[in-house]
């Protein structure tokens, strides 16, 4: 029979849950990320910028979509661009889409989780 341990009133329910986790041998960190690739971020980021305006946005769509594993859906309520690895949404549209991953991939990029 295994012993149970009773907790301190002051743990939150959180860390509670994050130790029982740690005794029981459960993982609570999901699957490790492929690293991101900072020269392949900073190429998408200056084709977005240089393309998501009235004019170009049409066929910069079509150029991001054929990238492997890259998805553009504005089929939703909100637009998804997935790209190399970084995922935004936003219900502003898919101009703001585009401009919102940029911001997440260049934050990627200087805090050196693309390598």
């Amino acid at each position: 029979m295994t012993e149970k341990t009773t907790l301190p009133q002051e743990y939150t329910v959180m860390e509670k849950a994050a130790l029982a986790d740690r005794s029981t041998g459960a993982d609570t960190k999901a699957k490790a990320k492929k690293p991101l690739d900072a020269a392949v971020l900073r190429g998408l980021i200056a084709q977005i910028e240089a393309g998501n305006n009235n004019l170009g946005r049409d066929s910069l769509v079509q150029a991001l979509a054929a990238l492997p594993h890259a998805k553009i859906d504005t089929s939703g309520s909100a637009a998804l661009v997935r790209l190399a690895g970084i995922e935004t949404t936003n219900t502003a549209g898919l101009a703001q889409a585009l401009t919102t991953w940029c911001s997440k991939a260049r934050r990627a990029c200087l805090s050196g989780e693309a390598v």
